[in-house]
């Protein structure tokens, strides 16, 4: 007798399969991710539709949290400086969540190299955080819209140990596709996919030289699905939901740790570039803290209350009903005015 359909036995599996391999992580590491792993496999079998699946992946990794000792106070950890320092880029630097970004990395000691269209803030950026954290910093302003913006960072770094790369740089419009302009549109895609591709291409390879590093790069809610009046925009999350899933299985073994985060809606610059208007959402310091602590025992992180209350509520929906659901949720906050 089969209790589960191919999909969901497969489901279980993978999550249990999950909490094992994160439990054989650093023991010091154990209790963290071993939590994280509890929840990835009980949204996966939801987001699966089936509860049957969700419970049997939340056992599956409540044995691996049940069997396996916690680190004890005596166990040695890696500072984040020592797994990845010495410096960190960070692009879309000069606003919102990679701002945000910086701000912590320094505090946790890494030196910066900041990467923003424009100087001056770049500038400003720079000197408020070696004077708050006594780090280094340097500053690249570079569009990463075209592939001689993208070739000067890489030039730019060539003689830095980058041990962490943030893309943070990215932006979206409304409106349907059809009605949209088309240079808006395929810039869009030019920064949140085309650069994002080339430059985590660029970071693996010389992680993986080093031996260590990690790629930290940001989805959305809205990748999971498509999204009318957002149909472009969803689709490049989707992408990059896709790479960072296929990249942390690649580089994982060659010690290269990588993330995605999937926010919803964050209080940025992103809004009003996009035409929205959003009254509930979450801080870009709430969205970077939780990247930053995720990295290296997570896979995806889906921060904010906000974002976890909408992922949870539509994973029993079918796609195609998430679709329309998600369309009435962004048209509520679409403005006629985009900035």
């Amino acid at each position: 007798m089969q209790i589960l359909p191919d999909p969901a036995r497969a489901i279980a599996g993978e999550g249990l399969a999950q909490g094992l391999a994160v439990a054989a992580q650093s023991p010091a590491a154990i209790s963290g991710p071993i939590r994280g792993a509890v929840g990835d496999a009980f949204l996966s079998g939801l987001s699966a539709g089936c509860l049957t699946a969700a419970g049997v992946c939340l056992a599956g990794a409540l044995f691996v949290l049940l069997a396996l000792p916690l680190a004890s106070a005596g166990d040695a950890v890696m500072s984040y400086a020592d797994r990845y320092g010495p410096w960190a880029v960070v692009t879309g630097a000069s606003d919102g969540i990679g701002r945000a970004v910086a701000h912590q990395l320094a505090g946790r000691g890494l030196h910066l190299v900041l990467v923003a269209r424009r100087t001056e803030t770049l500038r400003a950026l720079a000197r408020d955080i070696e004077a708050q954290h006594g780090v280094h910093t340097r500053i690249v302003a570079v569009d990463l819209g075209t592939s001689l913006g993208v070739a000067k960072l890489e030039e730019s770094v060539a003689g830095v140990d980058i041990g962490l790369a943030v893309l943070a740089a990215g932006f979206g419009a409304t409106g349907h596709l059809a009605d949209a302009d088309a240079v808006t549109e395929a810039d869009m895609i030019a920064v949140n996919v085309t650069a994002v591709a080339e430059l985590s291409r660029f970071f693996a390879a010389r992680m993986v030289r080093r031996g260590r590093g990690g790629i930290v790069l940001f989805g959305s809610i809205l990748g999971w699905q498509g999204v009318p009046g957002q149909a472009n925009y969803a689709a490049t999350k989707a992408y990059v939901q896709a790479l960072a899933e296929g990249l942390h299985a690649e580089l994982a073994p060659r010690g290269v740790d990588v993330l995605s985060v999937a926010p919803g809606p964050v209080h940025t610059g992103f809004a009003a570039r996009a035409g929205m208007t959003m009254s509930s959402a979450t801080s870009p310091e709430v969205v970077a803290s939780a990247a930053l602590a995720a990295l290296g025992r997570r896979v995806t992180i889906v921060p904010g209350a906000q974002a976890k209350f909408l992922t949870w509520s539509l994973a029993f929906l079918p796609r195609v009903w998430r679709t329309r659901v998600l369309g009435r949720v962004t048209a509520s906050m679409r403005t006629s005015t985009p900035a």
